[in-house]
């Protein structure tokens, strides 16, 4: 289903609210339904070629392809279909738990699959309750560069917020080091996400002055 933009001056108000109702922002943003009105698949606003439109044709076809077979009691089908839910950010952390709890013989690489995507959620929402308090996104920070150097990983589509933190810890701490960590984050976030554009060349640009700041603060640091 195609939304027009509001100012094309498209006469037919037939799906007015739909884009609302289904949860479906921003513009140009494209929306996969079943033919019961469930949106199987969302891709958040941005330029699409035609390309992707097809990727994303052959994405929703495999979860609609996933979904029917685990309805049918296939377990790999029904742990695929969560993974990928998770990794397009279609269910909230206790709906997700929840769905896990219900599947049957994870494989280990499941298991290690489903495992970071829910550390994803979680360090989500960590991150969302601390947007505005600056000591305790440190704190947090803290927390998280521990969990990093304990060998507990997210998957490379965590929220690019967990690299934020760790280096707002690191630069009030002088941890050299620990920044290094957070600024290695931000840089496979950003190859992943920015397509090269000039918004990514320049947040990594201002993120390695920082780096050579607290060098030079610290004498080389630890």
């Amino acid at each position: 289903m195609l939304f027009c933009h509001p100012e094309s001056e498209a006469k037919a108000a037939r799906h007015r609210g739909l884009a609302k109702q289904k949860g479906v922002s921003g513009l140009p943003g494209i929306a996969f339904f079943d033919e019961s009105g469930e949106v199987i698949l969302q891709i958040p606003p941005s330029e699409h070629s035609l390309a992707q439109f097809a990727q994303y044709e052959r994405r929703a076809r495999q979860l609609l392809a996933w979904r029917e077979a685990a309805q049918r009691g296939d377990p790999r089908a029904a742990a695929e279909l969560l993974i990928a839910q998770l990794e397009e950010r279609q269910l909230p952390r206790e709906a997700a738990e929840k769905r896990r709890e219900a599947l049957r013989d994870e494989s280990a690489d499941e298991r290690a699959r489903l495992d970071a995507l829910l550390l994803d959620l979680r360090i989500g929402e960590q991150l969302a309750a601390v947007h505005n308090d600056l000591e305790a996104r440190r704190r947090l920070g803290e927390q998280f560069l521990k969990m990093l150097r304990g060998g507990t990983r997210p998957s490379p589509r965590v929220s690019r917020g967990l690299w934020f933190v760790i280096m707002e810890h690191c630069e009030a701490t002088a941890d050299v080091n620990g920044f290094v960590v957070g600024l290695d984050g931000l840089r496979g976030d950003v190859a992943r996400t920015a397509g090269g554009a000039a918004w990514g060349t320049r947040m990594i640009a201002d993120y390695e002055q920082k780096l050579a700041r607290l060098r030079t603060a610290t004498g080389g640091g630890r």
